[in-house]
């Protein structure tokens, strides 16, 4: 018979409702549940994932696994704007960059700020989100029609391809990989 919820699963409650503008990595929610703890063990982190899982399910929150091998969950809250944008910023494969530079992308006159305002994409993501659980259908129908309007605008497969392998390229020049690089600028042209 169960007892409510655990000590990880309150802590992890406490963590979300406190601040539901912020993300989440597995590693942090670990240190917020285990603060005494050195040195974490494998059974800190699976208690951590499964009360995380719980917690987000039950509080509109959920989760994204970073793009790169052994990447860690990232939890972050559909309903909230901000919290959505950065979950969406620390889970790809693209950005390993500190907090502090994704919040800059989504600023003003930042590189990412177009997705969050009014009518941009994560915002209407956030909107469908919240017209979901409000059960809103005619909300639901409009921002997905919306949504296959603009992947129809976006392109084709083909031009995705040679967008993302121009994202690779330059990744790959920033990150000082130049046998990576020559490949792929010799594949562009």
């Amino acid at each position: 018979m169960s007892r409510g919820p655990g000590h990880v699963e309150r802590a992890i409650t406490r963590a979300f409702t406190d601040n539901p503008t912020q993300t989440y990595t597995t590693d942090e929610l670990s240190a917020i549940v285990y603060p005494t703890v050195a040195v974490l063990a494998k059974r800190h982190t699976v208690a951590v994932l499964r009360a995380a899982e719980r917690v987000a399910k039950r509080m509109g929150w959920t989760s994204w696994r970073e793009e790169w091998r052994h990447g860690q969950f990232v939890f972050y809250n559909r309903f909230d704007l901000h919290s959505y944008a950065i979950g969406r910023l620390r889970a790809d494969k693209f950005r390993r960059e500190p907090l502090a530079e994704l919040e800059a992308r989504i600023a003003p006159g930042g590189k990412d700020h177009k997705y969050v305002v009014p009518d941009g994409a994560w915002w209407d993501h956030v909107e469908l989100h919240k017209a979901e659980a409000a059960g809103d259908t005619a909300r639901v129908q409009e921002l997905e029609q919306k949504h296959a309007a603009w992947l129809e605008d976006w392109g084709t497969d083909e031009s995705m391809a040679a967008a993302f392998e121009k994202i690779e390229l330059e990744m790959a020049i920033k990150q000082g990989r130049q046998e990576v690089a020559d490949l792929l600028a010799e594949r562009q042209q």
